[in-house]
């Protein structure tokens, strides 16, 4: 026996109100799953939105404004590090002058996987290969470039030290006024990877290499594209719309 489930009557009439309102729900959630199985994508794999919590950037991007952060703008970084390890589709490098949304080179747990990190942003003031010229207490300072060999200096040697440990997995140290590297006291470093040196409008802001020092390509998350979305703090729901802002890119 064959119990009826209110959309057909006794004479085969079928009720089209019953049978919407029973198809209707799972039409509904397919459709959610769907929505979020994109958006996570095109996070993942397209763009990610950022808040901009402080004045660091208050000249190119003011307090308080979301952002779209391209992730191909220099390669796509294959997400989930920690188990895959660090690989780079379509590498492309970084221009002077970009303004970078990157991972926290200098954290304070070290085992914490790249992409997990807290999400920072800066210009790019210096390229892999330049010499940065009083713009920081390691000045004169040559940018290590991958493959390429920089000279160790009194102002340069602890920046080193600290670069090699947490960013090429060398063993490396300082003992009184000497760095060694691998057992061996050195005058010169090669380096596996390429760095940057970023800056920001308000040099004490926590997005300057003056505090966190050299900032390696595997950190580099996407190059900043646009604000989306800008409005004064504390300016209630009605008010404060910076609408002239909206949308316009970054540069």
């Amino acid at each position: 026996m064959a119990k009826s489930d209110g959309t057909a009557s006794s004479n085969g009439w079928v009720d089209p109100i019953a049978v919407y309102m029973k198809v209707r729900p799972s039409k509904w959630i397919l459709t959610l799953a769907g929505a979020v199985v994109v958006v996570l994508l095109l996070r993942t794999f397209g763009f990610m939105s950022c808040l901009i919590p402080d004045a660091g950037m208050e000249r190119t991007i003011l307090r308080g404004e979301r952002i779209l952060v391209n992730r191909w703008s220099y390669g796509l970084r294959t997400p989930f590090t920690s188990p895959l390890g660090y690989h780079r589709w379509l590498p492309r490098p970084v221009g002077r002058q970009d303004v970078v949304v990157f991972n926290n080179p200098h954290p304070t747990d070290t085992h914490t996987a790249i992409d997990h990190r807290d999400v920072y942003i800066g210009r790019c003031a210096a390229l892999p290969g330049d010499t940065l010229w009083g713009d920081s207490i390691f000045s004169p300072l040559v940018i290590p470039a991958r493959g390429r060999f920089v000279a160790v200096t009194p102002r340069n040697r602890a920046l080193l030290c600290y670069t090699l440990v947490a960013h090429e997995g060398r063993r490396a140290e300082l003992r009184g006024d000497t760095l060694y590297v691998d057992g061996k006291p050195a005058t010169v470093c090669r380096f596996d990877q390429d760095y940057y040196w970023m800056s920001s409008n308000n040099p004490l802001n926590p997005s300057s290499s003056h505090l966190f020092g050299l900032v390696p390509y595997s950190h580099i998350i996407g190059r900043a594209s646009l604000v989306w979305f800008s409005k004064e703090e504390g300016s209630g729901w009605l008010n404060g719309y910076r609408w002239e802002r909206m949308f316009q890119s970054i540069k």
